[in-house]
């Protein structure tokens, strides 16, 4: 217990940091969350590119596939 924060807690009291971690660990949402981070490779602020991407057929002009990152 190196910390102000941790050498002031009573034995039945967690740090607020504690208390955050659990409650974030144990969110319904968590996982989606930390697939988000791990596909960023950790990236606090990463970029938010939108637009779309379409794949055609060169002969046809058939759009065979296309994604879009917003609504």
């Amino acid at each position: 217990m190196n910390s102000k924060e941790e050498q002031h807690h009573t034995p039945h009291q967690q740090p607020e940091w504690l208390l955050d971690l659990a409650r974030l660990m144990n969110d319904p949402g968590h996982d989606r969350w930390r697939s988000m981070v791990a596909a960023t490779g950790g990236c606090a602020n990463p970029v938010h590119l939108t637009g779309e991407s379409l794949v055609v057929h060169a002969d046809t002009g058939e759009v065979l596939h296309t994604y879009r990152t917003s609504g």
